[in-house]
């Protein structure tokens, strides 16, 4: 089957019409309010662990990142060539006044 196809039912009216065709007492099914207010505390359940997980990827980035501050600069890292194009260019223009 494909995922698509199930645009074309209403699976939240299907489920009624099956419970009701089977004789499920009415008590034992929510109403349309109750089971939207459900869905909603679901939704934002999980938009809430969605936020705590990448808080908590960019927490271990951040101490893997505060590790690398205590290593000495590497010679041929992109930091050394950007502190050494500032220093060329601040004696460039020290020498140029």
């Amino acid at each position: 089957m494909f995922p698509e196809s199930l645009d074309n039912v209403d699976g939240d009216e299907l489920m009624r019409i099956g419970m009701d065709s089977k004789g499920m007492p009415m008590k034992t099914i929510r109403e349309r309010p109750q089971v939207t207010e459900i869905r909603e505390l679901r939704q934002e359940e999980a938009a809430r662990q969605e936020e705590e997980a990448i808080g908590m990827e960019q927490q271990k980035l951040l101490a893997g990142n505060a590790q690398k501050l205590n290593e000495p600069l590497k010679e041929d890292s992109m930091l050394a060539g950007i502190g050494k194009a500032a220093a060329k260019q601040s004696k460039g223009s020290q020498t140029g006044s």
